[in-house]
Order: C-alpha cells, then structure tokens, then sequence
C-alpha cells in the first residue's frame, strides 16, 4: 500500500513542477490505475478486518415501499 501512495506522491510531484504537461491522460491514465489497485487493495486486505456494519447489509438500499402511493399519502 505504501508504494501506490508513494506513486502517487511521485505523480503530484511532477504535475506541480511540470508547467505544461506534454500527455496529461497518461497522467491521469496512472492515477486511475493507482487508484483501482488502491481498491483492490482496500477489499483484499482491509474490508475482511472489518466489523460487519448492519445499516451497510443487502437490505440497506431498499426502498420498496417509499416512494410508493401509500407512504406519501397523495395519489
């Protein structure tokens, strides 16, 4: 993990002292890879160490039921 964050500290370096950059998608071309491998990271080793919360479970973005007729009372 700490060599993606030196990375990416590596690419701000040379965005500040680069006044024009000659490729800026290859700029952001890294750090959209950065910031998956980032996640992958997160998921593979930190997500499992953590408590299971119960307002994230698969129910949790349910919402049958409000936005229907009966809860708003006006159709």
């Amino acid at each position: 993990m700490l060599q993606i964050l030196d990375e990416v500290y590596r690419i701000l370096h040379y965005i500040e002292v680069t006044p024009k950059l000659s490729r800026p998608y290859k700029v952001t071309d890294e750090l959209f890879d950065l910031s998956t491998m980032a996640m992958e990271y997160f998921k593979d080793h930190i997500e499992p160490l953590l408590p299971e919360i119960t307002y994230f479970a698969a129910d949790f973005l349910d919402f049958s039921g409000t936005f229907s007729c009966e809860y708003w009372q006006f159709c």
